[in-house]
């Protein structure tokens, strides 16, 4: 199924999901949502940052949190796919 109509529907339902991270956090690079999040950016390779980014709840309810959104909405947008489809029958 790796034909034209299927790329096309890709890159539909990918741009949808890359439409929701800009509208909630502004892009889709995690530098920038930790900007949004946390009010600054970390650097995850430092041993500091990378403690401090746990600290300030990294694993606990924020980038958690980012993620079970990401979810989320690929969910809604695959059902609203199926839905459009199965209208359109």
């Amino acid at each position: 199924m790796a034909d034209n109509a299927s790329m096309d529907l890709t890159n539909r339902l990918a741009s949808k999901l890359h439409e929701r991270f800009v509208s909630e956090y502004g892009s889709v690079i995690c530098r920038d949502i930790h900007q949004k999040i946390f009010g600054r950016t970390f650097d995850l390779w430092d041993a500091e940052d990378s403690k401090a980014i746990e600290a300030a709840g990294s694993h606990v309810d924020k980038c958690t949190t980012v993620v079970g959104n990401a979810s989320a909405w690929a969910a809604e947008i695959a059902l609203e796919e199926m839905a459009r489809r199965e209208g359109a029958r």
